[in-house]
């Protein structure tokens, strides 16, 4: 069974709403654009910045999280190798696995 990944949701949704910020600001845009508005222009670069400065955190948020994951596993990898020959190689990949199973 695969893990439950909540991060993988957070990020998707706060880039769905990034993506409708933005569709909606260019609707916005497209209909108001005989009228040239200066408030209509400062509230949407309010609106995009909003919606961006979200998205930039999460993302990097992300990353940061997949780096650190990808760590780890070279770590028990590495590890992994450095005990071949040993019998305690059977034991590391059992506990790898029930740790991926919580």
């Amino acid at each position: 069974m695969k893990k439950f990944e909540f991060s993988k949701i957070i990020v998707g949704l706060v880039m769905l709403s990034y993506f409708v910020t933005l569709a909606f600001g260019l609707i916005v845009i497209w209909r108001l654009i005989a009228d040239t508005s200066t408030y209509v222009s400062t509230a949407l670069c309010g609106l995009f910045s909003f919606a961006g400065t979200a998205a930039t955190a999460v993302i990097a948020f992300y990353c940061n999280k997949a780096k650190a994951e990808n760590v780890e596993k070279i770590k028990n990898f590495q590890g992994s190798q450095n005990l071949q020959g040993t019998g305690e190689t059977e034991e590391i990949q059992n506990l790898q696995e029930e740790k991926n199973y919580v």
